[in-house]
């Protein structure tokens, strides 16, 4: 076996008073599955006790802080030392007192890693939801919904911030704004995140917006029928653009310094955002579709090719990251893995940013589209069930967090809120997450 060593910070008396073997504390002999032992004063002989199957055991009654998981698979004995020898007498000398800054032994399966600490739980003020070890804090009624900060509520209600839009596609927030595209009257428009305010229409001389984006002071978009990637300041007024290459131009993404978008025509390419200068970034692909950028790279779907790829701008170094997916679409990327949709599985699968083994998170989604993740979940377009979904990151049950919506589409969220246009309903909408 190999052995993991952790330092409790406390007293801690471990003795037998009978000569026989060293004895283990495992969890069939009385011990909780969470064992705890704590800062106390546990000089005293009551603290411990012998059981009548002579199992050393710790008396809980004075357990608190560190917290043991003993359901861990690969946990499953603990060295109690043999003390044979020590005099458990009330006269009994300090040495027989094992002092707090000795390692504690913890004995592990051949798959433990020493180097990985235990997980700690984080469940503060949580109801609900994730632990952050593999386990929930809790769970609500039926009727009730936990949100991303772990708390019961009642199912909250969609509420409506815009409607009778002309097939809204692409949809961004920024601050207290959202924005988005209607491609049908070629309007960019945005109102208060909120919903107090009128719909203000930004722009109305585009052909078929597409996607958008925004940062601190422009809006960004690509044009579907003109080709074109477009931008103006966020507030409204005169657009410019960025690229006229002529071309059906689908995903865009903004870094801190430059705007990048796909070309159905095989290729992805990046601007500067001030002084534009547009660069092929990539040539000779099938049919790019979404994009997502991070720390460095940009990640994004091949509909065609059935590939989710990634692209190191320090290097220009691309990389697939998974293959024979069936029509992959919508993508996103955390710090550790890149999450995606497929129309032609209805699926939603996950996969390292290194890449290596694809996870599925849910199928059976009725031609999801768009993605977007944050801490816990990841949440997702319907646009065949009319529906908004969630499943955990790391997996679990998939949640409709909002029915009956009309062909959604785009999605976007912010740490409370998440934000989707409706196709065929012609409406913008949020929901508390």
């Amino acid at each position: 076996m190999k052995k993991s060593s952790f330092i409790i910070s406390t007293f801690i008396v471990l003795f037998s008073c009978s000569e026989q073997p060293q004895k283990q504390i495992t969890p069939d002999v009385g011990v909780s599955s969470d064992l705890v032992i704590p800062d106390a004063d546990v000089s005293s002989y009551s603290d411990v006790h012998e059981t009548q199957s002579s199992d050393v055991i710790l008396d809980q009654s004075f357990l608190s802080d560190v917290t043991l998981d003993l359901s861990a698979p690969d946990l499953h004995e603990y060295d109690v030392m043999d003390m044979n020898s020590l005099d458990m007498s009330p006269d009994a000398p300090e040495s027989d007192i094992i002092d707090a800054q000795q390692d504690v032994e913890v004995f592990s399966d051949e798959t433990a890693d020493p180097g990985i600490p235990l997980c700690e739980k984080i469940c503060g003020g949580k109801q609900c939801g994730d632990d952050g070890c593999g386990g929930s804090c809790g769970s609500c009624e039926i009727s009730d919904y936990c949100t991303v900060a772990g708390q019961c509520i009642a199912q909250p209600e969609p509420e409506t911030l815009a409607q009778n839009q002309a097939n809204p596609t692409g949809i961004a927030v920024y601050e207290d704004f959202v924005y988005w595209a209607n491609k049908n009257d070629g309007t960019l428009n945005r109102t208060a995140t909120n919903g107090t305010q009128a719909v203000e229409i930004l722009y109305n001389a585009a052909f078929n917006p597409w996607s958008i984006a925004v940062d601190e002071t422009r809006l960004f978009w690509t044009d579907t029928m003109e080709g074109s990637v477009r931008f103006m300041a966020k507030t409204g007024g005169p657009s410019l653009p960025v690229s006229n290459l002529t071309s059906v131009y689908q995903g865009l993404a903004l870094s801190n310094e430059k705007v990048f978008w796909a070309s159905a025509l095989g290729s992805i390419w990046a601007s500067p955002k001030v002084n534009a200068s547009p660069t092929e970034l990539i040539s000779g692909l099938d049919n790019p579709d979404d994009l997502a950028y991070r720390d460095g790279a940009l990640y994004w779907t091949d509909r065609a090719q059935g590939s989710v790829n990634r692209f190191e701008l320090s290097t220009g170094e691309s990389t697939a990251l998974a293959v024979l997916q069936e029509e992959p679409i919508g993508i996103t990327v955390d710090a550790t893995h890149v999450y995606w949709t497929t129309l032609g599985s209805d699926a939603i699968r996950r996969a390292t940013i290194s890449g290596g083994q694809v996870t599925q998170l849910a199928n059976g989604q009725g031609d999801p589209f768009r993605i977007v993740v944050d801490a816990i979940f990841a949440y997702w377009t319907s646009a065949t069930h009319g529906q908004i979904l969630r499943v955990q990151k790391n997996g679990g049950a998939v949640e409709v967090i909002a029915d009956n919506q009309g062909s959604p589409a785009f999605i976007t969220a912010t740490d409370t809120h998440l934000y989707w246009t409706n196709q065929e309903s012609g409406k913008v909408m949020r929901i508390q997450k």
